[in-house]
């Protein structure tokens, strides 16, 4: 029994003897040192370019901090005021042409026209489908024209009821 006593002391100093050395290793300080080495050689390397215009959002932004990202982007607020001048004008004409005594059949054609015409501008613009990919915009075009094309199906077959 001596010897199970000595054997737990012995191994009960060594892992306390192991704990301060554990404590002190420079295994917990490699990591931040091989980060903070990292970083200062992407910034080095960065200085390095010769002037390369960035993809927003992409390197450009991450490397000059979340400031840099705002100014890198250019500002949409006269475009968005355009495009809401607009949209604010068909309006009005569509209001107008309500009020005109024109035919139903054409007023119908051109309210439709309208709402069309705006509803593009919507989705190009405040979508931003005008600077995506032609698969992207057809994702949403088609499902839109889906519709359509059913209420043309239908107006048709009531119009072939009609002469029979």
């Amino acid at each position: 029994m001596a010897d199970k006593g000595k054997k737990s002391k012995g191994a009960g100093e060594a892992a306390n003897n192991a704990a301060p050395v554990a404590d002190k290793s420079p295994a917990k300080a490699a990591p931040v040192a091989h980060a903070k080495e990292a970083l200062a050689v992407a910034a080095a390397s960065h200085d390095e370019h010769d002037g390369h215009d960035h993809a927003p959002g992409g390197h450009a932004a991450a490397a000059h901090g979340p400031g840099a990202a705002l100014a890198a982007h250019p500002s949409h607020v006269k475009e968005y005021l355009v495009i809401f001048v607009i949209l604010a004008v068909l309006t009005l004409l569509e209001v107008v042409l309500a009020q005109m005594g024109i035919s139903k059949h054409l007023l119908a054609v051109a309210l439709v026209g309208l709402a069309l015409t705006k509803a593009a501008i919507v989705a190009l613009y405040y979508m931003h489908l005008k600077s995506e990919t032609k698969v992207l915009k057809l994702t949403v075009a088609i499902p839109l024209a889906a519709p359509t094309i059913y209420a043309i199906v239908l107006m048709t077959e009531a119009a072939w009821r009609l002469t029979r």
